[in-house]
């Protein structure tokens, strides 16, 4: 139930962040979620570490809103990212995948009456999150193995990066595909 609520304040809280347009109403909620931060003792270290990935998709989305609307819209807009961004990073820190599979489980409780399992769902849901940073491990292995071997990534030879990670992740997808069978999860 606590993981339920955690979940249901998560998406609350992201989409009144697009609703309002008081910019004291968005700092309050950005210094309550601070708060959460600091409760929970989530590394503010790798809270910057993880947002410089954030910058150039910021730095878009405000050039495009200033071009296409005004300034004001344009920094109202970037703060609600930053405020989104935020209490994601803080859910993602708070909840493990485990915790999240089981809630998302829950939620589609009611779908038993129409013989859906929920579990399936559930653990598709567990194996897609956990995939995330495998995922991430491997852009980074082939993106220094590019340059070790003295190459730059561009769009000309982007085969070079994707192939080798489209190939990890269809041989990941067998494994997991054959643990599944091994542990009786069958069709």
């Amino acid at each position: 139930m606590k993981n339920l609520v955690k979940l249901i304040t998560f998406i609350l809280l992201t989409i009144i962040v697009f609703f309002i347009s008081n910019y004291i109403a968005l700092l309050s909620i950005f210094f309550l979620d601070l708060i959460l931060t600091i409760i929970f003792k989530i590394s503010i270290r790798e809270y910057f570490k993880s947002f410089k990935y954030l910058l150039p998709f910021l730095l878009l989305s405000f050039v495009l809103n200033v071009i296409f609307s005004n300034l004001d819209y344009a920094i109202l807009i970037l703060f609600r990212i930053i405020i989104c961004y935020n209490i994601t990073f803080t859910y993602y820190k708070m909840t493990s995948v485990l915790e999240i599979a089981n809630t998302i489980q829950m939620i589609f409780s009611p779908l038993k009456i129409f013989k859906i399992d929920t579990s399936s769902i559930s653990l598709i849901i567990s194996i897609a999150l956990c995939m995330i940073p495998i995922l991430q491990q491997e852009i980074n292995s082939v993106r220094n193995a590019i340059k070790a071997k003295g190459a730059k990534i561009k769009i000309t030879n982007i085969t070079l990066v994707l192939k080798p990670i489209l190939i990890s992740m269809l041989q990941r997808t067998g494994e997991i595909e054959k643990t599944l069978i091994a542990k009786g999860f069958m069709e």
